[in-house]
């Protein structure tokens, strides 16, 4: 609803914006609190994110303490994870213009998790962002969003098969 319409560069940019954190926040995320903690990190790692969405009343939501501070928590947890995931992209994508943007941003306080991880994906699929963005690159951008989600998948999984091994 924040978008004005037709406005492609915008609307393009949250899309995978939100298309990456989710990868990030349902998958990613697990596997890191799994291969560190085990199932019990893992488990209460999705509990952080389903306890302010399906627990508290959906009308509490936006002025509830507990939200703010399970928000906060979250942001706290996933720190690690997106940065992991950030230099994964960089192994797995573009490195050169993944890697430049993570140091730009990787110690950066003001910044959010979901931010962080946008700039790490534009450098890895070395986004033009100067360009302006149609609904055909929008697709484009996602086949390569996928694509570049499934090797670093496969890289972290052979990254943790590496490390029971040893």
């Amino acid at each position: 609803h924040e978008i004005p319409q037709n406005n492609w560069a915008q609307l393009n940019k949250l899309f995978l914006s939100e298309a990456n954190y989710r990868g990030c926040e349902r998958f990613f995320g697990v596997v890191f609190w799994f291969a560190l903690l085990g199932p019990v990190g893992a488990i209460c790692y999705r509990l952080c994110h389903l306890w302010p969405q399906q627990v508290l009343p959906k009308s509490h939501q936006k002025s509830n303490k507990i939200t703010r501070e399970f928000t906060r928590a979250i942001q706290i947890i996933e720190w690690p994870v997106v940065r992991l995931l950030g230099l994964s992209y960089a192994v797995t994508g573009n490195f050169n213009g993944c890697i430049l943007a993570w140091k730009n941003t990787a110690l950066t306080k003001k910044i959010s998790n979901k931010h962080f991880l946008l700039i790490c994906l534009e450098g890895a699929l070395a986004i033009d962002i100067k360009l302006g963005r149609t609904q055909t690159i929008t697709r484009k951008e996602l086949n390569a969003l996928q694509e570049l989600q499934t090797r670093t998948l496969w890289f972290w999984i052979g990254t943790v098969a590496l490390l029971l091994l040893f």
